[in-house]
């Protein structure tokens, strides 16, 4: 087997906790086929944690504006590309068929809800202490 086919062949079988993105407040983040992303939930996770992780990695990563809008596309449940594990699946389209006029902006129960970049990450700051 030549060597590029064999790479080829591993990369096929390695897991998708393999391209995480791991954020500044140790989340990972899980790059999903259709342009979303999960960040994959750890114990004691809250919006803070979840939103943190999905700035940093459209603020930090995929280098996006800050007033870019980051969806909520699935809420807190099952996730697709870490099973067993809890996430919240985020993107930066609107999730088709949801009314955005009455979101929540910071929230992550509901498919829709949202945050830019900018502000998403800013509570990455919130785990810096100031002297």
């Amino acid at each position: 087997m030549k060597p590029i086919a064999l790479a080829a062949a591993l990369l096929a079988l390695m897991p998708a906790w393999a391209f995480a993105w791991r954020a500044q407040n140790g989340y990972d983040v899980l790059p999903l086929s259709n342009g979303s992303f999960e960040v994959v939930a750890r114990p004691g996770a809250g919006p803070r944690e979840f939103w943190c992780a999905a700035g940093d990695y459209t603020y930090g990563f995929l280098r996006v504006a800050a007033a870019q809008r980051i969806y909520v596309s699935r809420p807190r449940g099952p996730s697709t590309a870490a099973p067993g594990r809890i996430a919240v699946t985020f993107s930066l389209t609107p999730p088709q068929g949801v009314d955005l006029r009455d979101k929540v902006y910071f929230n992550f129960r509901k498919a829709g809800d949202s945050l830019v970049a900018g502000a998403a990450m800013q509570h990455c700051y919130d785990y810096d202490i100031v002297p």
